[in-house]
């Protein structure tokens, strides 16, 4: 029987959380899946473990690269996929055990939805809860939704290939630090999305994925996805020019957290200057930028359970 889900798992130097990844994988509840994994040029022992799977008789496509990066790996995952439904991963993510039981049952009643995705547990190095997402939005047309506030959970990400391949888009190689926002995103215009209240995944954060290279590209690539989709629906900023100023402020934001990242601090209350009137959060980060670094990381850390420079 051809399998109805193809989970997508894209590695770079894994090893570290790769197998409690493997593990939530294989001991899901719903069984007709195939696992298609990417070794993006891994020097470590990524495709050791991999092979432990391959050996035990999983139904594992793997593929190794040299490195091209996230974007160009996720395309060729979809590329190698045969399912009716693609399920993201990555690989410090972990998924509990009924998540593609449950998106399959919702997917196969909502047959004009083409992304589903849920509720998720933030975890940190350890596996220790710092938050949940609990999710309040609602199913259907959400792109101005997602304008206003981006929620998708990657490891809780759902699509359904047949309306992705004749949408025509893919994960944009030139996007390499937001490539879920690129395309959900372009998607969301004119596609339903659908939302479950049930909680699907524990999604990773690691303190050194933050670094300045990574933060640095939050707000080029925000404003990068939002002109793409200005340009190929011309009257669209128009049609939602309240989501797309919160969008573009965010993307203000971004660039003022990296200057504070980088010890710039008028550059970071430059740039949140511009965006004070766009709402009170705005003004709140402003005079937080304006104050004693200490206060920009105390609230951060209430927000998000950890340091945020």
């Amino acid at each position: 029987m051809p399998p109805i889900v193809s989970v997508n798992l894209c590695c770079y130097n894994s090893k570290k959380y790769l197998r409690e990844t493997l593990e939530s994988i294989v001991h899901q509840t719903y069984k007709n899946w195939e696992l298609i994994i990417i070794n993006d040029g891994s020097t470590d022992s990524t495709e050791s473990i991999v092979q432990e799977y391959i050996d035990a008789g999983y139904p594992i496509i793997y593929h190794y690269q040299q490195n091209k990066g996230l974007s160009y790996s996720r395309n060729k995952a979809i590329e190698l996929s045969g399912g009716d439904y693609i399920a993201l991963i990555d690989h410090d993510d972990v998924w509990l055990p009924e998540k593609l039981a449950k998106q399959v049952i919702a997917m196969q009643r909502n047959e004009d939805h083409v992304l589903c995705y849920a509720d998720a547990i933030e975890i940190d190095h350890i596996g220790r809860e710092l938050r949940r997402y609990n999710l309040k939005n609602y199913s259907g047309y959400k792109f101005e939704n997602l304008l206003r506030q981006f929620d998708i959970n990657v490891p809780t990400a759902f699509l359904r290939k047949s309306i992705l391949q004749k949408s025509g888009l893919r994960f944009d190689e030139r996007v390499s630090a937001s490539e879920e926002y690129c395309l959900f995103m372009q998607l969301a215009v004119n596609h339903k999305f659908l939302v479950l209240q049930d909680t699907l995944a524990k999604y990773r954060i690691h303190d050194e994925a933050l670094t300045a290279k990574s933060i640095g590209k939050w707000a080029d690539e925000r404003e990068y996805t939002l002109n793409l989709i200005c340009k190929n629906y011309p009257m669209i900023r128009d049609q939602h020019s309240i989501g797309f100023r919160e969008a573009y402020a965010r993307a203000n934001y971004y660039r003022a957290r990296n200057y504070i990242f980088n010890g710039e601090k008028a550059k970071a209350i430059k740039e949140l200057k511009k965006v004070v009137f766009v709402n009170y959060r705005y003004l709140i980060l402003f005079i937080l930028a304006i104050l004693p670094h200490y206060f920009w990381q105390l609230f951060h850390r209430l927000r998000t359970s950890r340091n945020i420079e």
